[in-house]
Formats: structure tokens, C-alpha cells, sequence
């Protein structure tokens, strides 16, 4: 049984199924026997500033670079109205091969974050589990999810030790709130928690201003950036989840949080486009997940679920104006789909507007939708649009194909499934939200 949506057909899910179609169809079989897809992606040892390489190879097993990505999208897609059984049951397939390839990996991989990780892998294998009524995948990744919190609690030192959302200290304290438990794994779940916001802390830079503006060093980098995968609005949303969750702190959570923002929109010039991307040297605006407008709003939609009292509205109101100010597609080129860099990225500002606030969820899935007829209508009369890095293509979720699906589907309904932009609400929160 895959739970489909009551209701009409509409041409989100249409999309969302001819690219649940193209993504079965790309399936090759793997090692394990089980279903693998293959991408493009940067070969960091042969890249520099400015040569990029390519290189083409399977995918990893990740939520977002990997087969968990494009199994949850296929299952979400198996539950839209003409959705298919085969994609349930290749969801259901992949997802176990992922679990199971994890949990023979012991004692445990380097990688337990949300995007990369184990952590992750149990998240979209939890979904799936429950959209296709599969006691045994759902035990498996609750057993996924427990090992990684308890490697966490053991031994804190096992994240990266740099501050982003995307799998820095602020991605795993969040993915280990939000992770499916059993209530006996509290405990752990809460010393694991305690001592990730510990060594996250101490990233905060006041320039010596002790009541100032706080950034946040982006990974590899002493740069301060805008944005949810790697900049302050990503640590907002840490810092959202550990106070939910109740956690000690030495600095009130509240006032950080507050601090953040002020550097953030210190920032903000709505005569050049918004917030700047800071990576760049031109300081062009940021119109995507990773870097500005859209994660700055994601993230203030999600610190409006958690209950943070900050003024959420008004900076996620400030990120939507500059999506619908800038960040349509223009010309007649094609134009990048993708979560991550591209419009699917932009249409999940609006959906996760529709989730933090229920009473505006009419207006904000209009929004959502009138955006996302460019991903559904390109290609009828023209080039359509693209996925991807640098001229590469991939099926993943962050970059390729299942995310514009998984996003489209939540354009149908998005009681279908939950965003997966971010680690997730914490698991107290969740269940009583």
C-alpha cells in the first residue's frame, strides 16, 4: 500500500511522475544487487579556482547525493494520484539495501550527518517505511538512527569539526534532535545533543563586541557567510532546534539567535537584490538554498515551527519579495531546476511557508505552484531547464532529478511529505506540532 493522496490530478503530479519514470528507467543494478543510479559530479582532486573537472560514477548511499535521495523521492512520487507501484517497491528496495549496507559498516563510518550520513540514510528509510507499510525497514532504521546517536553521545569528535547545517556541528545537533527514536535512546539522544551545541558555541564571532552582531565561519573557510547550508541562517536553525529540545547553554539560545540575524540583516540590501552571496568577489546577490534569499526564509519558516520568538515573518517576507523580485527565470536559455541552486530551491521557500504557517497555507502553495509551472512547463515551447553541477548531470536529490521531483510532489500536496531542506523538526516538537 503506498497511502496516495485523495483528490484531482494535477500538472505538479504529472511532472513528479515522468520524472519518477525517468528515474526508474536510469536504474542499473548495483554490487549488492539491489537498484544504483550514476552521476556527474566536481573531481575535487583535479578542480581548482578556476578549472573545474567532471567525473561520472555511482551514487553514495546519502540523503542527498545518493540512492536514499532518489528511493524516498520515488515512494513520495508512488503516492501522487497514476503514481506506481514499481517505484514503491524500488523505494522500498533501495531503502533497505542503504540501511543494511550501514549497518554492516562497524563500528561506525565517518559520516553520520543528515546530508551524508548515517543519520540521513535512516531519515529517508524512515519515510519510506511508513509511506509503503514496512514494519521491517522502519525497525532497521530506527536501528540506524540509534547507532549514530549513540556514536555521537560516545564520541562528539566523530562530526567535522566546522559549524555548518550541512553536516557541521549544527547538522548533526539538529539530524540527532529530530532523529526517530525509541523513548528509552532519550538519554543518549540528549548527552549527544548537549555536547554537539558545545562544540558548536564556540564558532560564534562577536569581533570582540560582546552584546554585537554574531557570524558564523563557513567549512574550510574563516569567511562569514549568508545562508542555510553553510552560513548564519543554518545555525539559526540549530540553535532553534536545541532551544525547543530545552538543552543548557551557557549564552541564552534566544539572544544568539537574535545576534545572528542582526549580522545577517546588516547585510540585507534590497536595491542590489537582497542578501549577498559572500563567496563571491563581485558580491553578486544570493538567490539559492546553499547561499541566500531562499535558505535565509527556509530557515525563519523553520524557526517559526520550533517556536522561536525572533521576528520570523518579517524575514521570511523580506526573502520571499526577493525570490519574486529576482529570482524568476529569465531569457530564453535553459535555467537551473535543481534544490539547490536552481528554482526547485525557490519553490520550497513557499512550501515551507505552507508548513510554518498553516492559516496563510492557501496563499503560500499559490506561491509554490505559480513558481514551479516554470519546472512544469519548460520544455513544452522551449529548452527547457537543467540539472546538475557545472554541465554535469546526476538523479540525486540535492542536485538532479529526485529533488524536482520530491518538490513537485509536495506542490501536489504538501501533507504528502515533509521538507527535506533541513535535518528536521525535533522529534518532541514534531510529535506535538
Amino acid at each position: 500500500m503506498t497511502g496516495r493522496t485523495g483528490g484531482g490530478d494535477t500538472e505538479y503530479a504529472a511532472a513528479a511522475r515522468h520524472l519518477a519514470d525517468r528515474l526508474e528507467s536510469l536504474a542499473t543494478a548495483g554490487a549488492d544487487g539491489s537498484a544504483t543510479w550514476s552521476g556527474d559530479d566536481v573531481d575535487p582532486d583535479r578542480s581548482s579556482g578556476d578549472r573545474v573537472v567532471l567525473t561520472h560514477g555511482p551514487l553514495d548511499d546519502a540523503l542527498h547525493t545518493g540512492r536514499a535521495g532518489v528511493a524516498v523521492a520515488l515512494a513520495v512520487c508512488a503516492r501522487l494520484p497514476g503514481g506506481r507501484a514499481s517505484w514503491a517497491r524500488l523505494a522500498g528496495e533501495v531503502s533497505r539495501s542503504t540501511v543494511r549496507r550501514a549497518l554492516g559498516d562497524a563500528p561506525a563510518p565517518a559520516a553520520l550527518g543528515w546530508s551524508g550520513g548515517w543519520l540521513g540514510i535512516a531519515r529517508a528509510a524512515t519515510l519510506v517505511a511508513g509511506w509503503t507499510e514496512d514494519a521491517r525497514l522502519g525497525a532497521a532504521a530506527t536501528e540506524l538512527a540509534r547507532r549514530a546517536v549513540g556514536a555521537l553521545a560516545e564520541d562528539p569528535e566523530r562530526c567535522p569539526d566546522y559549524p555548518d547545517l550541512l553536516d557541521g556541528w549544527a547538522g548533526h545537533l539538529t539530524a540527532v534532535l529530530a532523529a526517530d527514536l525509541a523513548p528509552d535512546l532519550e538519554p543518549a539522544r540528549r548527552r549527544a545533543a548537549t555536547a554537539l551545541l558545545d562544540r558548536l558555541l564556540p564558532y560564534a564571532d562577536d569581533r570582540g563586541a560582546p552584546d554585537g552582531p554574531v557570524s558564523w565561519p563557513m567549512a574550510g573557510t574563516e569567511q562569514p557567510v549568508i545562508g542555510l547550508a553553510h552560513g548564519g541562517s543554518g545555525i539559526t536553525v540549530a540553535l532553534a532546534a536545541a532551544r525547543a529540545a530545552g538543552l543548557p547553554a551557557p549564552v541564552p539560545l534566544d539572544e544568539l539567535t537574535a545576534r545572528t540575524l542582526r549580522w545577517e540583516d546588516g547585510h540585507f540590501r534590497a536595491d542590489t537584490g537582497g542578501w549577498p552571496d559572500r563567496r563571491s568577489p563581485d558580491d553578486a546577490p544570493g538567490l539559492a538554498w546553499c547561499h541566500g534569499a531562499p535558505g535565509v526564509g527556509i530557515a525563519a519558516a523553520y524557526r517559526a515551527r520550533a517556536g522561536s520568538p525572533d521576528g520570523t515573518q518579517r524575514t521570511y517576507a523580506r526573502a520571499v519579495a526577493t525570490v519574486q523580485a529576482d529570482g524568476l527565470p529569465a531569457g530564453g536559455g535553459p535555467f537551473d531546476g535543481t534544490l539547490c541552486h536552481g528554482l526547485a530551491g525557490l519553490v520550497e521557500l513557499h512550501l515551507a511557508g505552507v508548513d510554518a504557517w498553516p492559516a496563510a497555507a492557501p496563499e503560500h502553495l499559490a506561491s509554490a505552484r505559480l513558481l514551479a509551472r516554470h519546472l512544469t512547463r519548460a520544455g513544452r515551447s522551449g529548452p527547457g531547464w537543467v540539472c546538475g553541477v557545472r554541465g554535469g548531470r546526476t538523479p540525486n536529490l540535492l542536485t538532479g532529478l529526485a529533488g524536482v521531483a520530491y518538490t513537485l510532489a509536495r506542490c501536489h500536496d504538501p501533507a504528502l511529505a515533509p521538507s527535506l531542506a533541513h535535518p528536521g523538526l525535533p522529534a518532541l516538537v514534531a510529535a506535538t506540532g
